[in-house]
Protein backbone atom coordinates (compact mmCIF):
# COMPACT_ATOMS: atom_id res chain seq x y z
CA UNK A 1 0.00 0.00 0.00
CA UNK A 2 1.20 3.31 -0.92
CA UNK A 3 1.19 6.12 2.11
CA UNK A 4 -2.26 8.19 0.79
CA UNK A 5 -3.65 4.80 0.72
CA UNK A 6 -2.46 3.99 4.61
CA UNK A 7 -3.27 7.13 5.52
CA UNK A 8 -7.17 6.77 4.28
CA UNK A 9 -7.09 3.33 5.68
CA UNK A 10 -6.34 4.79 9.42
CA UNK A 11 -8.50 7.61 8.55
CA UNK A 12 -5.26 9.71 9.38
CA UNK A 13 -3.52 12.54 7.67
CA UNK A 14 -0.57 11.59 4.99
CA UNK A 15 1.81 13.64 7.38
CA UNK A 16 1.28 11.62 10.22
CA UNK A 17 1.87 8.31 8.23
CA UNK A 18 5.11 9.79 7.00
CA UNK A 19 5.86 10.81 10.79
CA UNK A 20 5.48 6.91 11.63
CA UNK A 21 7.15 5.75 8.89
CA UNK A 22 10.30 8.39 9.99
CA UNK A 23 10.17 7.26 13.49
CA UNK A 24 10.10 3.76 12.24
CA UNK A 25 6.82 3.14 14.07
CA UNK A 26 5.43 1.45 11.35
CA UNK A 27 6.46 -1.46 9.27
CA UNK A 28 7.71 -0.48 5.71
CA UNK A 29 9.32 -1.74 2.87
CA UNK A 30 11.46 0.51 0.73
CA UNK A 31 11.86 0.06 -3.13
CA UNK A 32 14.10 2.72 -4.03
CA UNK A 33 12.55 5.91 -3.03
CA UNK A 34 9.39 4.69 -2.42
CA UNK A 35 7.42 3.54 0.64
CA UNK A 36 5.02 1.05 0.38
CA UNK A 37 3.56 -1.04 3.07
CA UNK A 38 1.78 -4.81 3.48
CA UNK A 39 -1.41 -4.77 4.23
CA UNK A 40 -0.95 -7.50 6.52
CA UNK A 41 1.98 -6.18 8.27
CA UNK A 42 -0.34 -3.23 8.80
CA UNK A 43 -3.25 -5.00 10.35
CA UNK A 44 -0.64 -6.87 12.67
CA UNK A 45 0.74 -3.73 13.77
CA UNK A 46 -2.84 -1.98 14.26
CA UNK A 47 -3.40 -5.06 16.46
CA UNK A 48 -0.23 -4.10 18.76
CA UNK A 49 -1.21 -0.97 19.10
CA UNK A 50 -4.73 -1.90 20.61
CA UNK A 51 -4.59 -0.67 24.13
CA UNK A 52 -6.64 -3.38 26.53
CA UNK A 53 -8.70 -1.34 29.37
CA UNK A 54 -8.67 -2.67 32.79
CA UNK A 55 -12.87 -3.74 33.94
CA UNK A 56 -14.07 -1.37 36.04
CA UNK A 57 -14.59 -2.07 39.78
CA UNK A 58 -17.95 -0.89 39.83
CA UNK A 59 -19.08 -3.02 37.03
Amino acid sequence: MTIPEVAEYLKMSRSKVYQLVQKRRIPYVKMGRNVRIKESDLVDWIEEQRQDIAPSPWA
